[in-house]
């Protein structure tokens, strides 16, 4: 299938790579503001260049747009896709407003167009691993869980530190474990958060509390705003009736200063050593690129993300918002 990458940024790239190896994607060229850079991309991945949307689509036999631009572009490069028949994929968040996402979710389904937000962490071998894990009850009945994604600003674009923008840390780096929490245990009864704003006025250090319908209960923390060369750091550690696993993933500093990337998924079980499991790895961009384009192809709408799923995790964020805001416990997710 035909694909054209709008954004050269650090995802558009990303997402180029990941093409490059499939067997069923074909990159056709990228949109970009700036034509050297994007004339300059272009080339590397011998494909065409183009700094309009809409110029892009009346020329180019295209089947996917992927949008990887900022989140405060996403509204207009999605209307463009849906006025041109073309099936969408987009980079979260998808917007920073449950009723947007509504609309364009149900503008596109009325126009027969299929669309993924591309929530990678559901396709992330060591994640997919964990929930296998759990749906098979390897460590029994699920008890309560403990999540955490810290990072510094991304520092190749400024816009991600105007809230109005990228919503700051909660709405673009929290969402990936909140996401995982509702693919993994459904909808939420109470959430409580505890965090402070920064200086531009966007929660980037949140720590929430939620309790999902099912009696589970999770703690997330996220914090995309420490100083210094933090590396970014990722944690989930489930606790269950029969045991306990643990997926710890950052960059640790040798004796020599060198960044060496950790990252190891642990099983503990009672009576038994701690079990190191082996995760197959694989580019998870491409998994979950070659996924939605495969569902495009059988004409059925994404199972493993869906729209509906995207708009409940913003109702998610807009509960811990308000929790946030009020220090109280919220109930109407």
């Amino acid at each position: 299938m035909k694909i054209i990458i709008v954004g050269t940024g650090v995802m558009g790239i990303t997402h180029a790579n990941a093409i490059k190896d499939s067997e069923i994607l074909s990159l056709v060229g990228f949109v970009g503001r700036n034509f050297e850079k994007t004339k300059k991309i272009a080339e590397s991945f011998s494909t065409n260049a183009y700094t309009d949307i809409e110029e892009m689509l009346s020329k180019e036999d295209v089947d996917i747009l992927d949008i990887c631009l900022p989140t405060y572009l996403h509204e207009y490069a999605v209307s463009m896709a849906i006025k041109y028949k073309k099936h969408i994929m987009c980079e979260k968040p998808f917007t920073l407003s449950c009723s947007l996402a509504e609309r364009l979710s149900n503008k596109a389904k009325n126009a027969g167009i299929r669309m993924m937000v591309l929530q990678v962490v559901r396709f992330w071998p060591e994640y997919v691993s964990i929930k296998n894990m759990i749906d098979k009850k390897v460590i029994g009945e699920i008890q309560n869980i403990y999540m955490n994604r810290l990072s510094t600003y991304p520092k190749y674009s400024s816009w991600f530190r105007d809230p109005s923008k990228s919503g700051g840390g909660l709405y673009d780096l929290n969402i990936h474990d909140l996401d995982y929490l509702y693919y993994l245990f459904g909808e939420v009864k109470s959430v409580y958060a505890t965090g402070q704003k920064s200086s531009k006025n966007s929660y980037d250090a949140v720590t929430a509390n939620i309790v999902f319908v099912r009696g589970i209960t999770a703690t997330v923390e996220c914090n995309m705003d420490i100083k210094g060369e933090y590396p970014f750091t990722t944690c989930v550690r489930v606790i269950g009736e029969l045991g306990a696993l643990e997926y710890n993933s950052t960059s640790r500093y040798d004796d020599n200063f060198d960044n060496v990337k950790y990252n190891e998924l642990i099983l503990y079980l009672e009576d038994k050593k701690p079990n190191k499991i082996g995760v197959t790895q694989y580019n998870p961009y491409q998994k979950q690129m070659e996924y939605f384009a495969r569902c495009v192809l059988q004409d059925k709408d994404p199972e493993i993300i869906n729209m509906n799923d995207v708009v409940y995790v913003l109702k998610m964020i807009k509960a811990i918002e308000k929790s946030l805001e009020t220090n109280n416990v919220v109930f109407d997710i």
